[in-house]
Parts: structure tokens; sequence; C-alpha cells
């Protein structure tokens, strides 16, 4: 029972090696790299696309606000007058005016939300095909021997920068007699 076990291990093993090599680590690792950018790009493709589209609502929010005023001086000229016939038109255009304003001001906010929603996930897509590039080099030996790796490949987390803070405030209260500082 052992000995199948043992030889059984051991065919799974093979199999695994002769899979390793059939799939090119080095070619996945590539093309996971591409394809991390192609959707980097299709994030600020989407990023520009909705920042075009709050750019000319602002400008169409612009022209209204300009429209409005325009209207109220005309309205005023009108009702000095007394001619209500068309200080009625111009009314109705002004109500039109500012509701079309405030559903602009409505897709506007919405935009901006969705605009910052996708900004915060392109900072993150970014961040993350950083890490992936530098992980990358560091597996595929970019020019550089493994054991002197290049101080830009290195990534530092947070906790390790947390940690690192911690021990020099201990060595600095140590060194100044135990007063803490901070």
């Amino acid at each position: 029972m052992a000995l199948v076990r043992r030889l059984l291990r051991l065919c799974q093993a093979d199999l695994h090696h002769l899979l390793d090599h059939l799939e090119q680590p080095q070619i996945l690792l590539k093309q996971a790299i591409r394809e991390m950018e192609a959707e980097l790009e299709r994030t600020e493709q989407a990023v520009r696309r909705l920042q075009q589209e709050q750019d000319a609502a602002a400008a169409r929010s612009l022209e209204l606000k300009q429209l409005l005023q325009q209207l109220d001086s005309e309205l005023d000229a009108c009702l000095a007058t007394g001619d209500e016939a068309l200080a009625r038109s111009l009314v109705r255009r002004q109500l039109e005016s500012r509701r079309l304003m405030a559903s602009l001001q409505q897709g506007s906010r919405q935009r901006e939300a969705l605009l910052c929603e996708r900004q915060q996930l392109l900072n993150r897509q970014r961040h993350q095909l950083e890490g992936v590039r530098q992980k990358a080099d560091l597996l595929l030996g970019a020019g550089s021997s493994p054991l002197e790796p290049s101080p830009c490949n290195i990534s530092i987390g947070n906790d390790e920068v947390e940690l690192a803070l911690l021990q020099a405030k201990q060595q600095r209260e140590q060194q100044l007699g135990g007063e803490p500082h901070g």
C-alpha cells in the first residue's frame, strides 16, 4: 500500500512538473500583465469620457445661467410695458430652463460620484499593476542578479513601515533616558 502511494505521488509530481514546463510561467505572467494593462486602459478611457461629459454639462449649465439672466431682463421689460402674452412666453422658457438646469445638476452630481469611484478604481489598478510588475521583474530577473536586487524592485508594505516606526520610537525613547516623546 505504501509503495503504491509513493508511486502515485511520484507520478503526480512528474505530471505537475510537466504541466509547469508546458504552461511556461514567464509567458503566463507577461500575459497577465498585458491583461491588467488593458483593463487599466479601459478604466482610464471611462474616466476620460466621464470627465468630458462633466465638462460638457458644466458648459451647458453656464449657458443656461446666462439664458436665465437674459430672460429675467426681458421679463422685466415685458412687465414694465404690460405685455402679458410675451411675459407668459418668457416665464414658460424660464421654467423650462430652470428644470433643465436642475436636471443637469442632478446628472452632474451622479457623474461626479461615479467619476470619483472610477478614479479610485484607477488608482487601485495602477498600484496593483505596479506591484505585479515589480514582482515579475524579481521573478524574471529583469537584467539584475537575483542575489543583488535593485532598490526600485523592492516593495515595502504599510505594516513594515508601521513596525519600523514603532521600533525607531522605542530606540529614541531608550536613548533619551526613557522619556516618551511624541
